[in-house]
Parts: structure tokens; C-alpha cells; sequence
């Protein structure tokens, strides 16, 4: 139907009229003297509502204007019911009618959202909405959409209107804190070992089944004041979605020296990755005499180094390897004395 004649429905018994999408206007006396009239819904392709279109509509308790609506005269609800409410959108050409002329007009209202906290998933609170102090049924009369509702900020949220409301719209929106750090649990290994290079350390951070990210998510903050062997305070800082600080101890234990590189070309050399260590200070070189008599060089580590190693004993002098097989067997014939005495 695309167009209705004036006065076609004039003092028809009728309870609701439900104007369908093809009509662009409601002429003059249209449903004038419609006395049980109650509901009428408007539909989205209708631009004007002409004069004394719903007179005398002494039953009329709500009409719902869809945002087509740019006309509306003067006269079109004289004389109908003192009552009547007008159901429109914030905003549009209808509620500025209902302000103008005195008439009670009501939009789609959201029930207000509390603060949500970042979950890493999209948030969907259900939210209530009503018409006129009327609770709206979900997915019956409204339905919900949303955006920007995953990370931290402002989300927004959309309510549509379905069946008598469907060209009704609210809009709200709900904002997502974010989620506290001393709330995850933190998976880690306390205990790790010295490096030259500087300490890492992997931690395993989880919120809910998602594995969070390093440098995204969240920072280790501590790591760059460790020099050595030791207890150690460190932190985990929240990023982006994630805030506060959550504190942990670490325990750095001594680096094998058996990790590292030894040359014994030129005396002793020993070096970590790009690093060359210091004698007397990462480790120290001692001399011994194996079971065969032979004499062996080891670099045993001492500070941030732990163990020993075994150095070739072919850079020694033959002359050294005599005195050191002397020495030893001294060491067997006094061993027998001491034996023999006691």
C-alpha cells in the first residue's frame, strides 16, 4: 500500500493499526473519530502526518513516530486522548514535536552498565532496556549489539528495537577497566642462573586460557639492577589492558665454568659468549698431579662461576712436569712413613 485517501478509516472500530513500510503519508482525517483505537505503529518510510489525521482518538495511549517523520501538523492529535504518548528516538523530529505541543513522549532508555574489567574476551553485559518506565523483553521487543568491547576504554552498546519498536533505537555505552595484575597468577621458575649477558627469566602469565605476551601485556622490571650471585626482588608491571604491579623474588645460582671457552695458547684464556673473564675474580687456575703422575692444569670457578674444568696440560714445560712428578712421589714416600710410624 503506498497511499491511503483521507478519511478512509474515519470512526472505525479499530484497536491497532500497524501503517506498513510503502506509505510516505498519513492524509488529513485518516483515523479521525477512531474512538477505540489504542496503539498505532508508524511505519519507516513515513515522512508526514497530516492535519487532524488522529482526532478524536480518545483511546489512543501510544503512538511510535519512526525517525522518517519530518511533518506532523499542528492539528493531528486534537481532541485525542490527554495520555497519549509519543515513542521516538533521542533526538528526533518526533520528540521535538511532543516538547513543542505539550504531549508526553518516551525513547528507548538503557538501564546504566557498571564498570566492566578486561577479560581479554568481548564483553556483552545483557542490559535492560524500557519505553515509557515499561521493561522491554530481550530478543522479543530489543535487541543488543556492541563494539569496541575487548580492551581498555570506552565500549559502546546498541539497542534495537524489534516488532511494535523496531524503529526505535538507544544507545549507551559501558566502560572496561583494567585487569588488576595481583589477580594472575604467575607461573615461574624462582631460581635461574648468572650470565654474563644479563639475567632472563621466562615467566608463563595466563588470563583465563589466553597466554598473555611479554612487552604487549606486560614488562619484567627488576632484571637490569642483578650483577651477580644472589636473592633478588624483581616485578611484573601491567601494559595496555593490564595494570599494577605484581612483586617475586629470584634466586641467580653460579654459571659452570664448564659453559665456558677455555685457551690455553698463551697462557690461561677463558671467555663466556663475548665476555673474557677475570682471574681471581670469575676463577682461579690450579695445578695437580693425576694418579699417573702427570701434572694437569684445571680453572676451577669462584664468585658468579661454579665447577671445574680440565685444561690440557700441553702447554707446560717438560721441565715443570719433572719437578711436579718429584714432588708427588715425595709426597707418596712420606705418605708411607707416616703409614709405617703410626
Amino acid at each position: 500500500i503506498t497511499t491511503i485517501y483521507g478519511s478512509a478509516f474515519c470512526c472505525c472500530p479499530i484497536k491497532k493499526i500497524v501503517v506498513p513500510e510503502g506509505l510516505v503519508s498519513i492524509v488529513e482525517k485518516t483515523f479521525s473519530g477512531c474512538e477505540e483505537l489504542e496503539i498505532v505503529v508508524i511505519g519507516g518510510k513515513v515522512e508526514e502526518i497530516g492535519t487532524e489525521a488522529f482526532m478524536k482518538c480518545t483511546a489512543l495511549d501510544a503512538i511510535i513516530i519512526p525517525d522518517s517523520v519530518d511533518t506532523i501538523s499542528d492539528d493531528a492529535f486534537k481532541d485525542a486522548n490527554e495520555d497519549m504518548v509519543i515513542y521516538c528516538n533521542e533526538g528526533s523530529y518526533a520528540e521535538t514535536y511532543a516538547i513543542q505541543n505539550n504531549i508526553k513522549y518516551t525513547t528507548l532508555v538503557l538501564d546504566s552498565v557498571p564498570n566492566q574489567t578486561y577479560t581479554g574476551k568481548a564483553i556483552e553485559p545483557q542490559v535492560k532496556a524500557k519505553a515509557n518506565n515499561r521493561p522491554l523483553t530481550l530478543n522479543t521487543e530489543y535487541k543488543l549489539s556492541y563494539s569496541d568491547n575487548i580492551n581498555v576504554g570506552v565500549a559502546n552498546i546498541v539497542a534495537r528495537g524489534l516488532g511494535d519498536f523496531k524503529h526505535l533505537v538507544a544507545k549507551g555505552k559501558f566502560n572496561i577497566l583494567a585487569c588488576q595484575l595481583k589477580s594472575i597468577d604467575v607461573k615461574y621458575e624462582d631460581f635461574t642462573y648468572y650470565s654474563p649477558n644479563g639475567i632472563k627469566i621466562d615467566l608463563v602469565l595466563y588470563l583465563g586460557n589466553d597466554l598473555l605476551t611479554e612487552g604487549e601485556d606486560y614488562e619484567i622490571i627488576g632484571l637490569d639492577k642483578i650483577t651477580g650471585v644472589g636473592t633478588y626482588n624483581i616485578a611484573v608491571k601491567g601494559k595496555n589492558n593490564l595494570s599494577g604491579t605484581k612483586n617475586l623474588t629470584l634466586d641467580v645460582l653460579p654459571r659452570s665454568i664448564t659453559e665456558t671457552k677455555v685457551s690455553s695458547k698463551d697462557g690461561i684464556k677463558v671467555t663466556d659468549s663475548q665476555y673474557t673473564l677475570v682471574d681471581g675474580v670469575d676463577y682461579r687456575v690450579e695445578k695437580r698431579t693425576n694418579q699417573s703422575g702427570d701434572l694437569e692444569t684445571y680453572v676451577v670457578g669462584v664468585g658468579n662461576y661454579t665447577d671445574e674444568k680440565r685444561v690440557s696440560s700441553t702447554g707446560d714445560s717438560f721441565e715443570t712436569n719433572i719437578l711436579y712428578r718429584i714432588l708427588a712421589l715425595f709426597e707418596k714416600i712420606f705418605e708411607a712413613i707416616r703409614n709405617i710410624f703410626s
